[in-house]
């Protein structure tokens, strides 16, 4: 790794050399604007013409969806990594083992890992290319994610700031937010260093209309009640009061006098705790990336990644609270006998959870290619390091012995010296070394096409060392894991679209098998099997089965004990909800699991002259022994896992282990249709500029029409070859015909069709039906169904629809998007037979908005306002009809532990940012 830093630097060049890249002369004079995306689609013409486009992925599986520019621009996404978000609702996947990000490629190469490519500016990018998640075993991953290809432009630099504050319209929540970067592409040499600042004010429970019942009396003064609560308090103060008080509250200052007490008989302080509980902590953070790509002759490029983070969080817990008794004897207390104290000690401050980590990591990538074979080997070194302290309260026989000696709680807000806090504290550290070698190429052909074959070798070395320090107990765990595996995926073209076959088009077929060997798991297989169909030309098919086995990760199985105290959770056996103590942290007797997910999917475009993609995917999966997070509690839970609740003798839940765990087995059946299109929108305004004409490729249709299609009128030009060469014509309107522009089907690939608008209109439209959705959580118990009553999480079972929609437009540098989400009602089935007990979840629809104007597109403000040029100013709000989740009862009755302002204290986010590249 130092080694290749070393070469790497030595082929950085001067300063003046970066500034000044080698160019002809006349390129520093261009007319073509490099803000202009026009002028980026330019670049792409000149380049692909007459081949394959740059930057494709090494695989004969078309993009289910391109992105041109354009398109990437209307979605007013900063870098790549707010441009996945935009577009997660093309990139989900059902296959994988949760709802993870994309793998992601850089002009089709591995990357070392997405932090080497997540701040690179969107005005960087050429175009973007969505393929499914078979694409991935071409890469040496597995066929469990969907692949983003991001093709880089030739020639790019800037230094892109960005500043934002978002706050919440409840109040209270504000998180500013500071970044920067420097970015220099020149062909294949790239360097980026980019560094960020984030923080967030915290949300205490008093800023919300939170409504509690405490199990106990206790309050800022306190209160006074007998020894066993509910009795008579003190003869003498019935006498007083005229009644048996059965809890009397503190007077201010503590009064000294039987009669200060019965002016306050049955009569409770009520002054509770929540200006010192926060309902989100107060967070701080810093990040500083460096990443330089370097081509070192022989086609072999090498990139090194730097990178550090540091995060710290704050959070506040309550106050100290002391539960103590009075002697009658010390004479110091107005009462003729002995009686008990509940209150908060203020003075003391809250008790706080601090949180730290600093993570650094060090990445390096080396690719090249020899006869027909590419190879790429990727190498990284992580060690992060987090520490965690939680105060709890004193300890209430050290308390007690305090007050026996002499100390007056009813006077002091403060604990006494001999009393004070206790602390739980965790330390974590976390190395990770990895190492993997890619070899992907076609060694022979068959009748049908060549058979690709891609083979990888890897090694990875994980660590964690985690220690506990708590009031019950220490505990140290040191775990090490090293797991060598091989993988292999061979593509076999059995069709070829031609010859006496050619009506059945294009089919070919996948075989793939990895081998893992864990040093603490023995060996782990997974294999799979699949077929890509094309029986026409904007037809795609893809079937798929995968056998998986899984172990859980070091961190399930070694992360440090930690409790944290006063959660909110709904008892079911009581039908209250009380304050518990929740317990995370590792599971060491987790077991490996396996699945079989079965992929059923197509793609179809129906006009080639519209940029309209219809998709649908089904996916069957089925899994033993599968490891969870813990399912949201239940008194059917409780039965299935007794080990995992402590309850004190009156039967109070205290007490709640939230580890994760394995199932029995675990069943999905669901099905994903939609679709996307995209329309370029408006005429070129009059006098306008044409980049074609300026650069001398020809010139648009006359009407600018964004509707117009075919190939631009005039020579395109190909790479390396003169202006005005019919063949390069010719190739580029074949390359639509044959959908490379725009992914399958093509369209808007060029200047002409929807590459020729001024604007963007787009549109994506998914819903998700689940048929099925099962778990066993123990050999012997029922099934539980997640669509009907049961749940594996705090906010109910899952909705068996829900659907996700996209909505953007685009015109002029003025943009606007529109994210919603819309998921089903479900319910939470309890003990009761007569439904009493039943949780509601109502459905819930979240949308976010994104309004923005882009001022390079805005002449007539940069003619006014200079400075503008190369800006965008952004106005988002998140959740934007304020949607929080919440849980009632079958009479409509919220639960306190269900609270909107418990389940998203936040709510609704405006944040304004606005964005210079210089």
């Amino acid at each position: 790794m130092i080694a290749l830093l070393t070469l790497l630097a030595a082929q950085i060049p001067a300063a003046q050399d970066v500034q000044t890249p080698p160019a002809p002369a006349q390129q520093e004079t261009s007319v073509l604007d490099p803000d202009d995306p026009e002028t980026v689609e330019l670049e792409e013409i000149v380049v692909v013409a007459g081949g394959r486009p740059r930057g494709s992925v090494d695989s004969d599986i078309e993009p289910e969806e391109t992105l041109t520019a354009r398109d990437i621009r209307a979605y007013g996404a900063t870098d790549i990594s707010e441009l996945l978000d935009a577009i997660a609702i093309q990139t989900t996947s059902g296959q994988g083992r949760s709802a993870g990000q994309p793998v992601v490629l850089i002009n089709g190469k591995r990357v070392s890992s997405f932090r080497e490519v997540r701040s690179i500016p969107t005005e960087a990018i050429s175009r973007v290319e969505i393929l499914p998640e078979e694409v991935a075993l071409d890469y040496g991953y597995r066929a469990d994610q969907k692949v983003v290809n991001v093709v880089l432009r030739e020639r790019f630099r800037a230094v892109t700031t960005n500043t934002a504050l978002s706050a919440s319209t409840l109040g209270d929540r504000y998180a500013p937010s500071l970044d920067a970067s420097i970015l220099r592409i020149q062909g294949d040499d790239r360097w980026t260093v980019d560094g960020e600042l984030t923080g967030a004010t915290r949300i205490r429970e008093s800023d919300r209309d939170i409504v509690r019942n405490d199990p106990f009396p206790f309050d800022i003064d306190g209160n006074i009640t007998a020894l066993n609560p509910g009795d008579e308090i003190d003869p003498a103060l019935t006498a007083a009061a005229g009644f048996p008080a059965t809890i009397a509250g503190v007077p201010a200052g503590g009064g000294r006098t039987l009669a200060d007490y019965a002016a306050r008989a049955d009569l409770p302080n009520s002054q509770g705790d929540q200006a010192f509980r926060t309902l989100s902590p107060a967070t701080a953070g810093a990040s500083l990336n460096a990443v330089l790509t370097r081509a070192l002759g022989s086609g072999i490029s090498a990139t090194a990644n730097v990178g550090l983070d540091m995060d710290q969080s704050l959070s506040w817990l309550g106050l100290p609270e002391g539960d103590v008794i009075l002697p009658a004897a010390s004479g110091t207390y107005p009462f003729s006998q002995d009686v008990r104290l509940f209150r908060y000690f203020p003075a003391q401050g809250p008790l706080e959870r601090q949180s730290r980590s600093v993570a650094g990591h060090l990445g390096a990538t080396l690719g090249g290619e020899f006869a027909d074979w590419r190879w790429t080997f990727t190498g990284n070194a992580d060690i992060s390091r987090s520490e965690t302290t939680t105060d709890r309260d004193a300890d209430p026989l050290q308390l007690q012995a305090a007050v026996d000696a002499g100390f007056n709680p009813l006077a002091s807000p403060m604990l006494p010296p001999t009393a004070l806090l206790r602390q739980d504290r965790t330390e974590t550290t976390t190395t990770n070394l990895d190492a993997q070698l890619l070899l992907n190429g076609s060694p022979f052909d068959v009748p049908a096409g060549a058979v690709r074959t891609t083979f990888k070798i890897g090694v990875d070395a994980d660590r964690i060392d985690s220690t506990s320090r708590s009031i019950d107990g220490d505990t140290a765990r040191d775990l090490d894991r090293v797991t060598g595996s091989l993988q292999s995926s061979v593509t076999v073209p059995v069709l070829a679209g031609d010859g006496p076959l050619a009506a059945l088009g294009d089919l070919s077929l996948n075989f793939n098998l990895e081998l893992e060997q864990l040093s603490d798991f023995g060996g782990l297989t997974t294999y799979g099997y699949g077929l890509r169909w094309e029986p026409v030309g904007k037809l795609n098919v893809i079937a798929s089965v995968t056998e998986e086995e899984g172990a859980p990760s070091i961190q399930q199985l070694g992360d440090p004990l930690t409790v944290t105290p006063n959660v909110d959770l709904y008892d079911f056996a009581t039908g209250q909800t009380v304050l518990v103590d929740r317990i995370d942290g590792g599971a060491a007797d987790l077991r490996s699991d396996s699945r079989q997910v079965v992929k059923l999917g197509l793609t179809f475009q129906p006009w080639t002259e519209r940029d309209l993609r219809l998709s649908a995917n089904y996916i069957h999966s089925r899994s033993r022994d599968q490891i969870s997070s813990f399912p949201a509690y239940t008194a059917g839970i409780e039965e299935a896992f007794p080990e995992r609740f402590v309850r004190d003798a009156d039967g109070q839940l205290i007490s709640v282990d939230f580890r994760p765990v394995n199932f029995e087995s675990a069943a999905r059946d669901e099905l994903r249709w939609g679709f996307t299109y995209t329309k370029a929108i408006g005429r070129r305004p009059e006098g306008g500029r044409d980049p074609l004409a300026e650069a001398g490729l020809g010139r648009r249709p006359p009407t600018g029409d964004a509707e117009a299609g075919g190939p631009p009128a005039g020579p395109t030009g190909a790479q390396g070859g003169p202006v005005g060469d019919a063949a390069s014509g010719a190739a580029m309107a074949g390359q639509r015909a044959r959908g490379q522009g725009r992914g399958p089907g093509g369209g808007g690939g060029g200047f002409g069709g929807a590459g020729g608008g001024q604007g963007r209109f787009q549109l994506a439209l998914f819903h998700t039906y689940r048929f099925r959705d099962e778990i066993v959580i123990r050999e012997g118990l029922p099934v539980l169904d997640l669509l009907d009553g049961a749940s594996e999480g705090r906010s109910g079972g899952k909705p068996v629809n829900g659907v996700e929609a996209n909505l953007g437009y685009s015109y002029a540098g003025y943009g606007a998007q529109l994210k919603a989400a819309w998921t089903q009602d479900t319910r939470l089935v309890g003990e009761a037979d007569d439904g009493s007990q039943d949780l509601f979840f109502p459905d819930q629809t979240d949308v976010d908005l994104k309004l923005f104007v882009d001022f390079s597109a805005r002449r007539d403000l940069v003619a006014q306002f200079p400075f503008l040029r190369r800006s965008r100013l952004s106005l988002d709000v998140d959740n934007l009809f304020d949607q929080r989740p919440e849980a009632v009862t079958g009479d409509g009755v919220v639960l306190p532990a269900y609270q909107q302002d418990l389940t998203d204290p936040v709510g609704r986010t405006v944040r304004l940012t606005f964005r210079k590249l210089f």
